[in-house]
């Protein structure tokens, strides 16, 4: 959403409620006439993808901004991540509002992807055995971008990043890992398939 954000609504929000759908009393904002109770946090834009680090316990969120500014955010009980007054992406050609990619009082992305946009749609911690050198890599399918996203981690800062199944005219919408720790993968366009990504045979002697 654009134009002066509605806390009291949920747009922006990563909502925390209880199985019964109930408010937790120790939510962040609860007591706060401003803010709505079940947020947990709020100034997201579009988060598409919500996952717990297993080395951490951490939720992450990656967040669609909107021409490039795309995020990637640990969440912080009561954190305001800043949109639409603080943001990396832009409108077309033109900044959004002033311009600012930091305010006191926002916390600022771990990881972000601009001028080139990801269009993050889903994320995944890969822990299989297939590839075990991914192990604690975080992937991330792209829309827009058209490719899988291996992000190298070292705690909570993104060391390195490579493209996979970069090919024009994909759109990658899911990531899951499969029990045998193979990595499956929905595309969407131009047909729906889902595809498996596994790892060559091993090498015998012969």
């Amino acid at each position: 959403p654009m134009g002066e954000p509605d806390l009291t609504g949920t747009p922006g929000a990563v909502l925390r409620i209880k199985t019964a759908g109930s408010v937790p009393a120790d939510n962040p904002f609860v007591g706060d006439d401003r803010v709505n109770d079940m947020a947990y946090v709020v100034g997201l834009r579009n988060a598409n993808s919500l996952e717990m680090n297993p080395d951490t316990g951490d939720f992450w969120v990656a967040d669609q901004g909107p021409s490039a500014g795309d995020e990637l955010n640990v969440l912080v009980a009561g954190a305001d991540y800043g949109w639409p007054y603080v943001t990396y992406g832009r409108m077309g050609t033109s900044p959004v509002g002033a311009g600012a990619t930091a305010k006191p009082g926002t916390v600022q992305p771990i990881y972000f992807w601009s001028p080139v946009s990801m269009a993050p749609s889903d994320m995944m911690f890969y822990t299989g055995d297939m590839f075990p050198e991914w192990q604690g890599n975080l992937f991330l399918t792209g829309l827009s971008s058209m490719h899988l996203a291996r992000l190298v981690l070292a705690g909570d800062h993104v060391g390195a990043e490579e493209r996979l199944l970069d090919e024009p005219g994909h759109r990658l919408r899911h990531v899951s890992q499969g029990p045998d720790g193979a990595i499956y993968v929905i595309q969407d366009m131009p047909e729906r398939k889902i595809l498996k990504l596994t790892a060559p045979p091993a090498e015998t002697d012969s």
